[in-house]
């Protein structure tokens, strides 16, 4: 049984190897390019340029007309099955309710 479990871990750990040597090598050429072309200042202007983007994408008729976003953080906190706005979330993996904190307005928005 000993010679067993020893074997199993010398597979997982040969795998483990082989996972992490290939990943290095996928990343390897991103790396090359962020350190020679991605200066912090071109880091700060593609930045501009996808929130420059996103609110031309954004459809008036629907939203409305504004040049605003809202970040919020979200923490899912436990509540009872008959809560009506009890769900399941796969990202917090259990039945519960998300509380958002507004960021920008330092406030809670409970749905």
């Amino acid at each position: 049984m000993e010679l067993l479990i020893s074997a199993v871990h010398r597979i997982k750990a040969r795998a483990t190897k082989r996972v992490e040597q290939a990943f290095i090598r996928e990343i390897r050429p991103l790396r090359y390019v962020r350190r020679c072309y991605l200066s912090e200042e071109a880091a700060r202007l593609v930045a501009a340029a996808i929130a420059t983007a996103t609110f031309a994408a954004r459809q008036a008729w629907l939203w409305g007309e504004g040049s605003t976003a809202v970040a919020a953080d979200s923490t899912q906190f436990s509540a009872f099955d008959q809560n009506i706005f009890t769900e399941w979330h796969s990202r917090y993996g259990g039945r519960g309710i998300l509380i958002y904190w507004h960021i920008e307005t330092g406030s809670v928005a409970v749905p």
